[in-house]
């Protein structure tokens, strides 16, 4: 049993005018623990950044023009900061938790463990369930650019230009197969930056619904092609991208995310409990102890080249 919560502890303390710190010490730490232990399978599919304030903007990701040729007594060209934007902000999530003065008069250990360690594994479904519906609504929803975010037609190199057909990242190519991977693979080898100019795009990782996950598997993982009568031709696929499977994921879809850290996840705050005075409001009119979790952070795309959806 945790030792912030034992219960002979708690009641003999709940004399002690320490006792509200004591317990929300134990409750956080139960929390923060089941939080801690969850599987967060959306880590590797955004790039984390840190806030402080309620927003934050973000200069789109692109290249500078490339270095000029400057002939003796020639002015070298400006170079200066870009001049879009996309802003990212933070709201607040979070839930009271209220716990009965009676649980622990009446010695409900299993009761007074489950409620906070619930509450933690809420809150990590919470974020795995923000960041897979955001691809789930990625090739419908619009983007900083006023395209799709997985978008069909392809995207403009710089916001406000023409669309660009090489820029697709949405391939609508059916389940995921050897040859879809590579038309996907292709298609982002013609990616263009900010300029126009050629850029370097390096895939990083596999994301698939339960669906596609065995035959992304073998084609990561195995040393041969997939198929029949094909064991003796090396899969040159293998190792390439890691494998990351979410049950959040739209049955029969599947992405490849690329080193570009285009999806942001910003924290402003992670996980906390605050507590309420027990003297006071609810708590003091129903006899219960009342904490709040809470949690403050925002997500969007500040360059769409961080993924392409093969499905």
């Amino acid at each position: 049993m945790t030792d912030e919560l034992n219960i002979k502890t708690l009641k003999e303390a709940m004399m002690s005018s320490e006792f509200p710190n004591f317990f929300k010490k134990g409750l956080k730490t139960l929390l923060l623990k089941a939080y801690n232990e969850s599987p967060r399978l959306y880590e590797k599919c955004v790039h984390f950044e840190t806030s402080d304030r309620d927003k934050e903007e973000y200069p789109a990701l692109g290249a500078a023009p490339e270095p000029t040729k400057v002939l003796q007594g020639q002015e070298f060209p400006h170079f200066g900061l870009l001049n879009e934007f996309i802003t990212i902000t933070n709201y607040k999530y979070g839930e009271i938790m209220e716990i009965a003065r009676e649980l622990i008069e009446d010695e409900q250990t299993r009761q007074l463990k489950n409620i906070p360690s619930m509450l933690g594994q809420a809150h990590a479904r919470f974020e795995n369930n923000t960041v897979f519906t955001f691809y789930n609504n990625g090739a419908t929803a619009t983007a900083y650019d006023a395209q799709n975010y997985f978008d069909t037609v392809g995207h403009p190199n710089i916001t406000g230009g023409a669309d660009v057909t090489a820029n697709t990242n949405n391939g609508s190519l059916g389940q995921i197969s050897e040859a879809n991977l590579e038309v996907a693979l292709a298609e982002i080898r013609l990616w263009g930056g900010r300029q126009g100019e050629h850029i370097v795009v390096f895939p990083k990782v596999l994301l698939v619904a339960p669906s596609e996950e065995f035959v992304s598997r073998r084609l990561m993982k195995s040393g041969y092609e997939v198929g029949s009568n094909l064991g003796h031709i090396t899969n040159i696929h293998e190792g390439s991208m890691e494998v990351i499977v979410s049950p959040w994921l739209t049955t029969q879809t599947w992405y490849i995310l690329t080193d570009i850290p285009g999806l942001v996840y910003q924290w402003r705050q992670k996980l906390d409990l605050l507590q309420e005075d027990i003297a006071s409001g609810s708590s003091f009119d129903t006899d219960v102890y009342r904490y709040r979790s809470l949690v403050r952070f925002g997500l969007d795309a500040t360059d769409w080249r961080f993924g392409y959806k093969g499905n």
